[in-house]
């Protein structure tokens, strides 16, 4: 499909880069392919932040309005 990047080239050159260390306890959920969302401790513990993002497939024109 064109537009998609390998799980492979995802781990290799992209993960690296979203600056969620796999030390950071704060980040629950962080980077890995498949995942369309990330959970995070709140900063000051009184909760998760959640936040998710769903790629718009196969759209030619107008992607930022839809």
């Amino acid at each position: 499909m064109p537009g998609k990047v390998s799980p492979d080239d995802l781990l290799a050159h992209v993960f690296e880069w979203t600056g969620a260390a796999d030390s950071d306890e704060t980040v629950l959920q962080g980077p890995a392919d498949g995942e369309d969302a990330a959970a995070i401790d709140w900063p000051d513990g009184d909760g998760t932040l959640v936040v998710s993002s769903d790629p718009i497939s196969l759209a030619a024109s107008q992607v930022g309005r839809l």
